[in-house]
């Protein structure tokens, strides 16, 4: 029998709920019940994406700060697996547009 990790059946759209509700102070008990999972799989999900959500999270408010945008884009490793790591592109008219084309 194969083990499915919660990890396996949420969707991107699934975890950004899920990273709303942890970055607005949601319990993880909470989120739990909305989504379906145990509280355990859910601590064990959230715990493991939390220190990159934080960074993330940061990385985005700097970047504000200095009139700058942040785009979170995946890169391969050799290895095969994948990171995703955020560019830092200037806050010019040209990328401002691009985003807000991009979140409609």
């Amino acid at each position: 029998m194969t083990h499915i990790t919660p990890a396996s059946r949420i969707s991107g759209d699934l975890e950004n709920h899920i990273r709303r509700r942890v970055t607005a102070g949601a319990r993880i008990a909470e989120i739990a019940a909305e989504t379906g999972f145990t509280i355990t799989e859910m601590e064990q999900y959230v715990g493991n994406r939390k220190p990159r959500w934080r960074l993330e999270d940061e990385a985005r408010r700097r970047a504000g700060e200095r009139g700058h945008i942040v785009v979170f884009k995946p890169f391969r490793r050799k290895s095969g697996g994948y990171d995703i790591r955020p560019i830092t592109l200037p806050g010019i008219s040209m990328y401002i547009a691009a985003q807000k084309e991009a979140e409609r």
